[in-house]
């Protein structure tokens, strides 16, 4: 028992070490999230060459009432500081991500992102997201979400961290800790603590009311239930 316990342990640490890599491109194929001309549409008011990866500008300051009226414009690249009251959106933002409401960020997010309302990113997201609501992330993530309500992880290919809310969902692969009311969860590695925690293929311990691990040979499990 002991030597499982120190495998998952290392195990856990390993995919830690992994979240420092940069995560790989088209990690979610299909999702228009994965596409930067579908997430840089054309009704956007910005030049093509936006939409385009290695021709796209960037600011150290992004600053916003509400869309369109922010400067600079939806599909730049924001290295720096984004403040924004209502809503603001940037195209890859690598820095501070301050909002009263929304903040959107169309492709990547690294660094420390607050909002009243909640954060929305398009593809990869590392670091910290701290949100009244929620917080949405539509490829990978690796860091820790923290909400009121819910955090959310739509199709990522590698989930490493942290997720702390009333409802946590990580739709792929995942590695750490979710601790909310509900938490659920496709391929996970690590603790699940809720009323409800629910996981298709789970290595690792789930505490709460109800704990169900579909992969498990025992399914359905009262206050406890853990699978190595």
């Amino acid at each position: 028992m002991f030597k499982k316990l120190l495998a998952l342990t290392l195990a856990v640490a390993a995919t830690t070490l992994l979240a420092q890599e940069a995560p790989k491109a088209n990690a979610c194929p299909g999702q228009p999230a994965c596409s930067r001309q579908l997430v840089c549409p054309k009704k956007l008011n910005c030049p093509k060459a936006a939409c385009n990866r290695k021709d796209a500008p960037n600011y150290v300051l992004g600053l916003g009432l509400f869309q369109p009226l922010q400067i600079p414009f939806e599909c730049v690249d924001v290295n720096g500081l984004c403040v924004g009251v209502f809503a603001s959106r940037h195209c890859d933002v690598n820095g501070l991500s301050l909002a009263l409401g929304t903040a959107l960020t169309n492709h990547n997010f690294n660094g420390l992102a607050i909002a009243g309302l909640a954060n929305w990113t398009g593809y990869h997201a590392n670091g910290v997201q701290i949100a009244g609501l929620g917080n949405y992330v539509n490829g990978d993530f690796r860091g820790l979400q923290l909400s009121l309500v819910a955090n959310v992880n739509e199709c990522p290919k590698s989930t490493y961290g942290a997720q702390i809310a009333l409802f946590n969902r990580n739709g792929g692969v995942s590695a750490g800790a979710q601790l909310g009311a509900v938490n659920l969860a496709n391929q996970f590695v690590g603790t699940q603590i809720g009323i409800v925690n629910v996981a298709q293929d789970l290595i690792g311990i789930q505490l709460g009311l109800v704990n169900v691990n579909v992969a498990s040979p025992l399914p359905f499990m009262v206050l406890a239930n853990a699978r190595f």
